[in-house]
C-alpha cells in the first residue's frame, strides 16, 4: 500500500529501468542486518584461525609464509580473506545486481525462481559481506594507510546507511534508489584491480616460494617494513573514471523523478 501511494510519479517508457524501480523495502532481512554481519564476522574468525593460520597457508606457501614477520603475515592473511570474499560476492550477487539495476526485476523478484529468497535478500547479504570485509581489515591489519582508512570507513557508513533508511520508506522516498546506486558503486569496488586475488594466483605459479615476489615486486617475506611488504597496486584510473561516469549517468536519469 505504501509503495503504491509513493510511486505516482509518471516515468517515460523510454527511460532506463532504474527509473522504473518502485519505492519498496529492499528485503525482509534488512531489519536483521546486525545478525547477518555478526554471522559473517564469526565465519571470518573461524576461517582465519582454524584454516588459514592453522595449516592452509603454511601448506601452500611453505617457508614464504612461515618466515614472514607479524605485520606482513597479517596483511597476507587479510588478502586471502578479502580475495575469497570478493569471489563469493561476485558469484552470489552478480545476477541479482544486473537484473535489478539494469534488467527488469525489483528487490522483491524471486531469486532464480525461489519461493522463499528474493533478489533483495541476496543483495542485502552481499552488502553485509563487503562491509564486514572492510571492518575486518580495519581491525586485523596492524598498519593501514590513511587513504585506505578513509575509504573503508566511508564504505561501511554509506552501505549501512543505505540499508537503514530503507526501513522508513514514508520519510525516505529515495531509499530504494540510494541502495541501487550503492550496489553500482560496490560493483566497481569488486571489479577494481584485483590485488586481493594475487595470493590465489600465486599457488599456480611454478615456484611457490617466488610467486609473491613475482606478482608483487615490493613483496619480501622477511621485510620489516610494512610500507613496502606486500603492498597492493594503486586502483586503475580508468576504473575510477568508469565508476564516476556510470554513477553520474544514473543520477542524471533519476532527475526525471523529481
Amino acid at each position: 500500500m505504501v509503495s503504491r501511494q509513493l510511486n505516482e510519479t509518471f516515468i517515460d517508457d523510454d527511460s532506463p529501468h532504474v527509473t522504473h524501480v518502485p519505492l519498496q523495502s529492499i528485503s525482509r532481512l534488512a531489519p536483521f542486518s546486525a545478525l547477518i554481519i555478526s554471522i559473517i564476522f564469526v565465519n571470518f574468525f573461524l576461517i582465519r584461525f582454524y584454516i588459514l593460520e592453522r595449516f592452509l597457508l603454511q601448506k601452500v606457501y611453505g617457508k614464504t609464509y612461515t618466515q614472514m614477520d607479524e605485520t606482513t603475515r597479517r596483511g597476507f592473511v587479510n588478502h586471502h580473506i578479502a580475495g575469497a570474499t570478493k569471489i563469493l560476492i561476485l558469484v552470489l550477487a552478480a545476477y541479482p545486481f544486473i537484473d535489478v539495476a539494469f534488467g527488469s526485476a525489483t528487490f522483491h523478484t524471486p531469486f532464480v525462481g525461489s519461493k522463499h529468497v528474493s533478489q533483495g535478500d541476496i543483495l542485502i547479504i552481499a552488502a553485509q559481506m563487503l562491509i564486514a570485509m572492510y571492518v575486518f581489515e580495519l581491525f586485523y591489519r596492524p598498519k593501514i594507510s590513511p587513504v585506505s582508512v578513509a575509504h573503508h570507513v566511508g564504505s561501511v557508513l554509506i552501505g549501512q546507511s543505505a540499508i537503514a533508511i530503507s526501513l522508513n520508506l514514508v520519510s525516505e522516498r529515495d531509499a530504494t534508489i540510494e541502495f541501487i546506486l550503492c550496489t553500482v558503486w560496490g560493483t566497481f569496488l569488486q571489479l577494481s584491480p584485483p590485488y586481493s586475488f594475487g595470493p590465489w594466483r600465486a599457488v599456480s605459479n611454478n615456484s611457490r616460494e617466488q610467486a609473491p615476489s613475482t606478482l608483487f615486486p615490493n613483496f619480501s617475506p622477511t621485510s620489516r617494513s610494512s610500507s613496502t611488504a606486500y603492498s597492493p597496486p594503486r586502483t586503475d584510473s580508468s576504473s575510477n573514471s568508469s565508476e564516476l561516469l556510470v554513477s553520474q549517468h544514473l543520477r542524471g536519469q533519476l532527475q526525471k523523478r523529481y
